[in-house]
């Protein structure tokens, strides 16, 4: 599939755990798109998964460039610091 850019926020489901975000991730084909920005201020529950979503989406950016994270949850600050990935993403 090829990859798209949206211009606007992904806005990232209210409950974003493996399972739900997997049938989000297919039923809307997120991976089928380049986004740069992250919307969390719907999501209420979380885990890594969330993280692996955001490392993938970065992986397609330019050198250099970071996902922007809107509304990034205090739930998962706590998992980017275990996986040290503090620096990895530009938290709004």
């Amino acid at each position: 599939m090829s990859q798209e850019s949206i211009q606007e926020p992904l806005v990232i489901p209210h409950e974003a755990t493996l399972t739900e975000l997997s049938t989000w991730l297919k039923k809307h084909q997120v991976l089928g798109y380049k986004a740069k920005e992250l919307d969390f201020s719907q999501m209420s529950k979380g885990d890594s998964s969330v993280l692996a979503l955001m490392l993938y989406l970065q992986s397609y950016l330019p050198a250099g460039e970071k996902i922007i994270a809107h509304h990034f949850p205090h739930q998962l600050r706590a998992l980017l610091e275990l996986y040290d990935l503090e620096e990895t993403f530009e938290l709004r």
